[in-house]
């Protein structure tokens, strides 16, 4: 696994740790969700920056993602 990927992950996995810490006790399993969405966010965004920066492309673009609650003017 390249530094970059360990990075990503790392940072991720401590956020929802200590996030996990903090809102767990307070919202139960609601808090629990949060801390794990932050950390999956966190380390998606940390990833997307090394892909885009060490391969200079960018994931996912030019991929077609519908607009949620609008609809399209022809």
């Amino acid at each position: 696994m390249p530094a970059s990927a360990r990075i990503g992950l790392a940072a991720g996995t401590a956020l929802t740790a200590v996030l996990t810490r903090i809102l767990a006790p307070a919202w139960g399993i609601d808090g629990a969700a949060v801390a794990g969405t932050a950390g999956t966010v966190l380390r998606n965004v940390l990833l997307r920056w090394f892909v885009r920066r060490r391969l200079s492309f960018l994931p996912l673009r030019g991929v077609f993602i519908p607009r949620v609650g609008g609809s399209r003017e022809a």
